[in-house]
């Protein structure tokens, strides 16, 4: 877990990887949006998590809006770390 808590260090990036992890489900990226995040942190955030290997997007063709995106197990293991650690 320490090697990733100072990349994702924001209150939001966060509680966006915890709403990802308690949806139990892939969910579209207008959903989140509709959540009340902020689309371009929320986009930083799904950047930083694909290259640190914890989420997964199946992007559609023809609207960005509605890809889907999950947490991989690796990132399931990370917020688990992070709600274990009482990180936010």
């Amino acid at each position: 877990m320490n090697s990733f808590a100072s990349t994702f260090s924001s209150v939001n990036e966060s509680k966006i990887l915890k709403c990802l992890y308690f949806s139990y489900q892939p969910n579209y990226l207008y959903r989140i949006v509709e959540k009340g995040f902020n689309k371009i942190e929320l986009l930083r955030t799904l950047e930083k998590g694909l290259e640190y290997g914890l989420v997964q997007i199946d992007f559609h063709e023809y609207n960005r809006d509605k890809s889907i995106v999950c947490l991989t197990d690796k990132g399931k293991h990370f917020v688990e770390a992070m709600i274990k650690d009482n990180v936010v």
